[in-house]
Parts: structure tokens; C-alpha cells; sequence
């Protein structure tokens, strides 16, 4: 997954509304419904579509967000099925639109904003299924990518409140690791926890985002089957 720095890929881009697209706090222990496991596909998926758009954003890759947003859709319609009435589906697809606006737009910020949000449902989507990969994780990824977003933007706001959900998703994850003896990643990315937990200048968020991202691929291989 890249990992350029958004400022210095989409300086040209125009300050966009912080509130634009907001959406409420996640929390991986919304309920979603026990789905069969052609859903589980689906939902990877969808998940690795959001990502490869944020990743699309930094990279102004306009033509491979398009196919992006094509595949996306069409993992997201074939999970209609089995979550029929999730808030966070719903929410899911209604983000697909902003994702059109602003590749459509060449907005690089909006992009990175709108597919980290369906990141973010999608993950939610995936808590009631009792995935190899708790959503958690998933829910870490989705705040170290909130913070190159926010930092980026220069918005204190939701830089903060960044801060108190990626702690508050810590707090649940962390007992998880020590369960399965992956104490060494545990105060790694405890050590990572604090730090962001003691920022509070704009360059002090920036500068962890990569580091709690590169964290983060080491906390989903604790949980991944081996091959």
C-alpha cells in the first residue's frame, strides 16, 4: 500500500469542508447479521477496493480509481443480500456516489476522504461475522489514514477526535493480543498509542500516521491463518 505523504501529493488540491461526508463514531461492536461465507469474499473485497482508491487519491490515478469504483459497486450490490438494512451498507453505497463526484472532480483530498469512509463501513459490516481479522484492526487502519486525511487538512477538530476513537479501538483490540501471546506487537503499537495520545501539534499527528500504518500490517498477520 503506498504510503506518500498526502501533503505532497495533493498540495494542489483545495481545502475541502471538514464536515463533509461525516459520519458517526464507528465501533466494531455494532451487530450485523451471521452471513454465509460467499459474503466473507465480498466484504475483502470491498474492503480492498476502498483501500486501492485511497491509494488511487494519492497517487492521482484517475483512470484505475474509475475501474476501482467499479469493482467496488459491484462487491458492495452482491452484499445487498445478506445485509439488507445495515446502516453501514447503506452508508457504504451512498459513499460510492462521492467517490464518482470526486474522481470525476479530479479532488484528490475528497477521494482519499469518501473511500477511507467506506473502509471504515465496511469494517463495521464485518464485526457481527466473526472474521479471522477483527474489525478492530481493520477500524486502526482506517484512523492512521483518518490522520494523514486530517493532518493534510490542517483540521485540529477531527484530529483530535481521531485521537479518542483509534484510543477507544485500542483499548478493545489490546486484550486480543495478549491472548494470543503477541505481547511484542501489543507494546509496539502501545508505544504508538501513547504517543498519539500525547499529541497535540498538527506535525505530531502527521508524523505517526505512517508509523501506525506500518504497525498495523504487523497486527493483521498475529490473527491471518498461515498459508
Amino acid at each position: 500500500m503506498l504510503r506518500t505523504s498526502v501533503i505532497s501529493i495533493l498540495v494542489s488540491s483545495a481545502i475541502f469542508l471538514a464536515g463533509c461526508g461525516a459520519a458517526s463514531k464507528p465501533s466494531a461492536s455494532s451487530t450485523a447479521p451471521v452471513v454465509a461465507a460467499s459474503s466473507d469474499r465480498d466484504l475483502e473485497q470491498a474492503g480492498h477496493w476502498s483501500e486501492n482508491l485511497y491509494d488511487r487519491a494519492l497517487a492521482g490515478d484517475w483512470t484505475g480509481a474509475a475501474t476501482d469504483l467499479q469493482s467496488l459497486r459491484e462487491s458492495l450490490e452482491r452484499l445487498q443480500t445478506s445485509f439488507r438494512g445495515s446502516e453501514h451498507l447503506a452508508s457504504a453505497i451512498a459513499a460510492t456516489t462521492r467517490v464518482s463526484a470526486a474522481i470525476s472532480a479530479r479532488d484528490a483530498r475528497a477521494l482519499a476522504r469518501e473511500a477511507n469512509a467506506v473502509t471504515r463501513d465496511v469494517a463495521l459490516l464485518t464485526a457481527g461475522t466473526n472474521p479471522a481479522v477483527p474489525a478492530d484492526v481493520t477500524l486502526l487502519d482506517f484512523y492512521g489514514r483518518e490522520l494523514e486525511i486530517w493532518a493534510d487538512a490542517g483540521d485540529s477538530g477531527n484530529l483530535r477526535k481521531t485521537q479518542r476513537e483509534a484510543a477507544e479501538t485500542w483499548a478493545r483490540l489490546a486484550p486480543l493480543l495478549t491472548a494470543r501471546g503477541a505481547t511484542a506487537e501489543r507494546d509496539q503499537f502501545s508505544a504508538l498509542m501513547k504517543r498519539l495520545e500525547d499529541a497535540r501539534t498538527i506535525d505530531e499527528f502527521r508524523a505517526l500516521a505512517k508509523p501506525i500504518l506500518d504497525e498495523v500490517d504487523n497486527l493483521e498477520k498475529v490473527f491471518k491463518p498461515g498459508p
